[in-house]
């Protein structure tokens, strides 16, 4: 296997996009243990800094085992899961971090995304394809700049026929 160029520092996205291109096909960065943004591990999970933060204290809770989507969790997986994410919280909450212009982070905002696609055609990258659990710091208006203007133009009826 090609070698793997692992990181002492985080990277920008655009560093991030040059990195994803140099890997080779098949190749998971969440599934090479020597990864060294692992902050916390547990028994089936790791703790990870973002390697390329959308924001700053952008964490990842990242199972161990391969894995697509979040169905796929097995029990002790999800149980595993519930106990890292409300340590990180305790752990992230005590340490009274901040943004940088002073103010107090208490609020975080927690996702996961479901690509059916995994190349990204802007940087044309083909993106890991691993589960990956987003723990971030938000703050009010976070959102508004990608906020879509259109987003009430919507049939309530017809969506609520796709779930009958």
């Amino acid at each position: 296997m090609q070698q793997i160029n692992h990181h002492k520092k985080l990277l920008s996205r655009t560093e991030y996009y040059d990195w994803l291109k140099e890997l080779p096909e098949g190749y998971c960065p969440f599934c090479d243990t020597k990864n060294n943004t692992v902050i916390k591990t547990g028994v089936l999970w790791n703790l990870e800094l973002c390697l390329a933060p959308y924001w700053r204290y952008h964490f990842l809770l990242v199972p161990k085992r391969h894995i697509k989507v979040f169905s796929e969790i097995s029990p002790a997986e999800l149980t595993e899961f519930f106990e890292m994410v409300n340590s990180t919280m305790q752990i992230l909450e005590s340490a009274k971090l901040t943004h940088l212009n002073g103010e107090l982070i208490n609020r975080y905002l927690f996702f996961w995304r479901y690509r059916g696609v995994q190349l990204d055609p802007l940087y044309n990258v083909s993106k890991p394809n691993h589960f990956h659990f987003h723990i971030v710091p938000e703050k009010e208006h976070l959102w508004d700049l990608v906020a879509d203007k259109d987003a009430t133009k919507i049939d309530l009826e017809q969506v609520r026929k796709l779930f009958k």
